[in-house]
C-alpha cells in the first residue's frame, strides 16, 4: 500500500521481502519505535514527510566536487578515520565527487573504520563483498590510502559516469539500485551525507549585521527582533544581546521560515521578548530552559501570529516550512524551532 510513498522518499522497495526494514527505518528517522508496524503515530509521520523535506540528499547529485578545505574535510572525521581528510578530499577532487558522498560510504559500510573488513583489509568501502560471503569476498587494500584512492576511481567510473557498467543516475538512489542489496543503504548514506554537511565547519567571517539590519530573505524582520535578553544583578535587559556570528546562519533560517508564515497569513509574526529567538546561556539559566535548548543556538522562536491560533499555525508550518520543532504555548503562542527530527508538545 505504502511502497510508492516509501519509493518517493528514496528507499528500495522492489523486494517484499525487506519491507518491514524500510518501515524501521523510516520510522527510526522519524523518531518513533522502531516496530515495522505502520500505526497512527507512523501514519502521522508519512503524511509529515515528503521527498521534499525528509531527506532530500538522496536525491541530490554526487557530482561535482564542491570545493572543501583539506581542514574542513578533517574536522568530519571519526574513530579510525581521523587522519584521513585530506586524502578523502583529493581522491574526491581528482574524480569529481562530492567528498561527503564519499566519506557517507565508507562511513556506513565500515563503522567509521571499525569494521572486521575494514580492520583486516583496509576495505572501507565494502568493496566486492558479497552477502554469501563478505568476509572472504571482500577485497584487500594496502593501507586506507589505498583503499580510499582505489575505491573513488572505480567508483566514479562505474557508477558515477554515464559510460560506465551501472550507471542507473547521478544520485544514491539511483546508485542504489545496483551498489548494494540493502534496501536502506542509500538513504542512510544520504543522511550521514545531511549529518556531515551540518557539522562542516565554515570558516567564519565579520559578518557585521547592525540590530537595525533587514534579514536577508526575511524582509519584514530586523536582527534585533532575534536578540537574547540577559540579566544584570537581578534586572531582565530586552534583546540586548546579539546573535553570535557562529549562529547567524541559523537564526536566518529561522527568520526566513517566519517569513512564509508572515506571507502566507498576512499578518505580524512577533517573537517574544520573554523566550526570544536566540537566547545566552546566562539567560537561559535563568528562566530554566533546557539544557539543550534550540534558542541557544539560534535555531528556534516563541512566535505570536497576530489574529491566528497556534494551532492553526502548526497546521499549516507543518507542511509548508522546514520546522520540525512544535510547542504549543497556549492558544496564540506557539515554539517553533528547526530540529532534525519531528517533535511536537503541548504545554
Amino acid at each position: 500500500m505504502y511502497e510508492v510513498y516509501f519509493s518517493q522518499l528514496g528507499y528500495k522497495v522492489a523486494d517484499p521481502s525487506t519491507y518491514k526494514y524500510v518501515i524501521e527505518d523510516f520510522q527510526r528517522h522519524a523518531g518513533l519505535t522502531a516496530d515495522g508496524i505502520i500505526g497512527n503515530k507512523t501514519k502521522e509521520r508519512i503524511r509529515y514527510y515528503s521527498k521534499r523535506n525528509y531527506c532530500p540528499e538522496v536525491f541530490e547529485p554526487i557530482k561535482p566536487y564542491i570545493p572543501y578545505s583539506d581542514d574542513q574535510i578533517e574536522s568530519l572525521m571519526q574513530k579510525k578515520l581521523v587522519g584521513y581528510g585530506k586524502i578523502f578530499n583529493e581522491q574526491s577532487k581528482i574524480n569529481d565527487i562530492d567528498v561527503l558522498h564519499n566519506i557517507n560510504h565508507a562511513a556506513l559500510e565500515s563503522g567509521w573504520g571499525t569494521s572486521t573488513i575494514a580492520r583486516d583489509k583496509k576495505n572501507l568501502y565494502g568493496w566486492a563483498a558479497y552477502d554469501s560471503s563478505p568476509y572472504a569476498s571482500a577485497e584487500g587494500y594496502r593501507d586506507y590510502e589505498d583503499c580510499i584512492e582505489t575505491w573513488t576511481r572505480e567508483y566514479n567510473k562505474l557508477y558515477l559516469e554515464p559510460s560506465g557498467n551501472q550507471y542507473r543516475g547521478n544520485n544514491e538512489y539511483c546508485v542504489n539500485v545496483i551498489y548494494a542489496s540493502s534496501s536502506i543503504a542509500g538513504i542512510n548514506k544520504s543522511f550521514i551525507t545531511q549529518q556531515l554537511r551540518r557539522k562542516l565547519i565554515i570558516p567564519q567571517v565579520e559578518i557585521g549585521y547592525l540590530p537595525s539590519d533587514t534579514v536577508p530573505g526575511a524582509p519584514s524582520f530586523i536582527f534585533k527582533e532575534g536578540y537574547s535578553n540577559t540579566q544584570v544583578n537581578g534586572v531582565r535587559k530586552i534583546k540586548v544581546d546579539p546573535i553570535p556570528d557562529i549562529y547567524i546562519d541559523n537564526a536566518i533560517k529561522v527568520f526566513q521560515n517566519l517569513q512564509l508564515i508572515r506571507d502566507h497569513f498576512n499578518t505580524p509574526v512577533i517573537i517574544s521578548t520573554s523566550g526570544n529567538l536566540y537566547r545566552n546561556k546566562i539567560y537561559n539559566t535563568v528562566i530554566k530552559g533546557a539544557s539543550e535548548s534550540q534558542h541557544l543556538i539560534a535555531n528556534a522562536s516563541d512566535t505570536l501570529v497576530v489574529g491566528v491560533s497556534s494551532k492553526t499555525v502548526y497546521q499549516w508550518a507543518k507542511d509548508n516550512t522546514a520546522f520540525k520543532g512544535f510547542g504549543i504555548i497556549n492558544s496564540n503562542w506557539i515554539h517553533l524551532d528547526l530540529r532534525d527530527t519531528f517533535w511536537y508538545l503541548k504545554y
